[in-house]
């Protein structure tokens, strides 16, 4: 198995996975859900045809956070600024700050604030799963309505952290004799289930699919 971890996955390799040999070896990429996560945002992001607007989009919402009088389309870099977050989507905020470097992120608590939800609630530390991302998941996310892009992302970030433990009507694992003997579902609103398949001895996931709620059952 290559080692990958500190990848990040470009839309062009993203695109070359369905011949790739990798597959006819049955080999896939197993990520942390960090660079799973970078992935599928530089995917959105490169898919995007609204991408001309996306930096005005951006700077307009900047602008409108600075309290002070002054001319609307400047920004002193040297100024410091409080951005509140729930005002941006994850892409804008993976614009406005890039991954740091490894040495330094090494460093860093990186627990999430789910995790520490998770933690409090079921008592236990979360040990995340890497993550692979199948040729089917990547055409189901590719184009998706990014309306539900965070969606996404918070799914895999649970998934990756407990694929195996049953929550309500949100996740479980499905019953069905064929096709899907073995998968779990996670439930993305009432349109969509996102199929995925433990491994439990690799404590590994793989993302098998992004599917109606009609098709996600045998």
């Amino acid at each position: 198995m290559h080692e990958l971890e500190e990848e990040i996955i470009t839309n062009e390799e993203l695109n070359s996975i369905h011949d790739s040999s990798l597959l006819i070896k049955n080999e896939l990429l197993f990520l942390s859900p960090e660079k799973i996560t970078e992935s599928l945002l530089i995917l959105w992001a490169e898919n995007d045809d609204t991408s001309v607007s996306f930096e005005e989009d951006i700077q307009t919402k900047l602008n409108q956070i600075v309290s002070y009088n002054k001319p609307s389309d400047i920004l002193l870099e040297e100024e410091e600024i409080l951005i509140p977050q729930n005002e941006f989507s994850d892409e804008e905020i993976a614009y406005l700050f890039p991954p740091i470097s490894q040495d330094i992120s090494s460093s860093i608590d990186s627990q999430s604030c789910f995790s520490c939800i998770l933690s409090d609630v079921w008592g236990e530390e979360p040990q995340s799963w890497n993550i692979s991302m199948t040729p089917s998941f990547i055409k189901d996310i590719k184009n998706i309505d990014k309306k539900i892009h965070d969606l996404v992302l918070n799914a895999i970030n649970q998934i990756s952290e407990y694929p195996m433990k049953i929550l309500g009507k949100t996740v479980k694992p499905l019953t069905g004799e064929k096709r899907y003997k073995g998968f779990w579902r996670y439930r993305i609103k009432d349109k969509y289930r996102l199929l995925y398949q433990p491994i439990k001895e690799e404590m590994k996931v793989i993302l098998h699919s992004l599917k109606s709620r009609a098709e996600a059952y045998d």
